[in-house]
């Protein structure tokens, strides 16, 4: 089989570049709206003690208009983000055109340019050496506005993908490689849907900077493309049981899907077809543990003290985790 060519970025960063500029305006123009807003309630708040009601009242009326610009700019880079994702995709194919890339190339090249993208919040403004700190700072407070049009561009990008490695299946509907390559972008794609609700990279305390409702739709999507993975990985295990790449992918998937029964299905028969995968068979008995199977846990506890002291004392940390009765309590303290 042929190898897809490993095509390097550089050709197609101009549109990204372009891209994080427009993230950048956007950046600004909020800024200048949030700063002429609250500029004008202190001078509404200063007025109103020095007892100047003509100044009052022109501080709140500039300020209500502050407020009204800042609400139409966000409605405005809402629809514009999602349009300037597509151009910037539209431009990448047409820069791959005449290199006449085939569907695997294609989606690889998509899969990469996504994958770079989370790295762009923290290098979006450079200054000069003696400003780095104030540079370090703005980079922090623009991530907090950048993650969400760069989290879609790198979404589309990642679709895009998709859209090549179905085509590719398309013309060749059982091999395994094809499906393989599919579902690792499924689960590229779930881990990126993911990673906003985490600490790091992008957003130092998600729960404070992430609405309830995006988060559920983060997670919801996440989920989604995590059982398309799983789908694509079991027409794997069907025809190729006994890979053991196989089973640690949906190993994987199921934890990210949060099936525990699942996963246990998967470590058992990852350890029964390579028993000497030590770091499986901690994973396997801080399962059972963790889902109140303390006799089997223990199991794994004496098989590993007499192969890997270190890693039994790591999962004996785990006994008893499982507390279904205590939970609810906790809950309604």
């Amino acid at each position: 089989m042929k190898q897809a060519a490993v095509l390097p970025l550089d050709t197609f960063q101009p549109p990204i570049d372009r891209f994080s500029r427009f993230v950048k305006r956007t950046f600004l123009g909020q800024a200048f709206a949030t700063t002429s807003l609250l500029a004008f309630l202190c001078v509404a708040l200063f007025s109103l003690l020095f007892g100047s009601d003509f100044l009052v009242a022109t501080a709140v009326a500039l300020a209500i208009a502050c407020a009204f610009l800042f609400y139409i700019l966000r409605l405005y880079i809402k629809e514009q983000v999602v349009r300037q994702a597509l151009t910037t995709k539209q431009t990448i194919e047409e820069l791959a055109g005449p290199l006449h890339l085939e569907t695997e190339e294609l989606a690889d090249l998509f899969s990469r340019l996504a994958l770079s993208i989370r790295y762009l919040p923290s290098h979006l403004i450079t200054w000069p050496a003696p400003f780095t700190s104030l540079a370090t700072l703005a980079n922090r407070l623009l991530t907090f506005v950048a993650w969400k049009p760069l989290h879609t561009l790198a979404e589309v990008l990642f679709l895009s993908a998709l859209d090549a490695h179905i085509a590719r299946i398309k013309s060749a509907p059982t091999n395994l490689h094809y499906h393989a390559s599919l579902a690792n972008c499924y689960v590229m794609l779930s881990t990126h849907y993911l990673e906003p609700l985490k600490s790091k990279p992008l957003l130092p305390m998600p729960s404070l900077f992430i609405s309830k409702k995006t988060a559920e739709t983060l997670t919801e999507k996440a989920r989604a493309s995590s059982a398309s993975a799983i789908e694509e990985l079991s027409i794997l295990s069907s025809f190729a049981p006994e890979q053991l790449w196989v089973h640690d992918q949906l190993a994987i998937s199921y934890r990210e899907l949060e099936m525990p029964e699942k996963e246990i299905e998967e470590c058992e028969t990852i350890i029964r077809l390579a028993p000497d995968d030590h770091q499986a068979l901690l994973r396997l008995g801080i399962l059972y543990f963790r889902q109140g199977m303390n006799a089997k846990g223990l199991e794994v506890f004496e098989r590993l003290t007499n192969i890997q002291p270190l890693l039994s004392e790591e999962l004996i940390g785990h006994y008893g985790a499982y507390k279904p009765i205590l939970e609810p309590l906790a809950a309604g303290s």
